[in-house]
């Protein structure tokens, strides 16, 4: 229960700060279209981002975090 709660509080943060509905963030996780959700940042952020996801070493080191973990165990069910 306590994934689900964390889960849905980074969520509800990501939704305030990029200002769209959480079923929107959580649509385009599930759907894998992450460039819509990045288009919505401020540019550092995107190119923060846009870096992990092209360096394969720093999108491992990313993907190991337990906040991502959470993510995807939510996700993939």
């Amino acid at each position: 229960m306590a994934d689900n709660a964390q889960m849905e509080r980074m969520l509800q943060a990501l939704s305030l700060r990029l200002d769209t509905p959480v079923a929107d963030i959580r649509s385009a996780l599930e759907g894998g279209s992450l460039q819509k959700l990045i288009s919505k940042m401020d540019k550092k952020q995107s190119d923060q981002i846009e870096a992990i996801l092209n360096d394969e070493q720093k999108a491992k080191q990313f993907l190991s975090t337990p906040q991502a973990q959470a993510i995807m165990k939510k996700l993939m069910g």
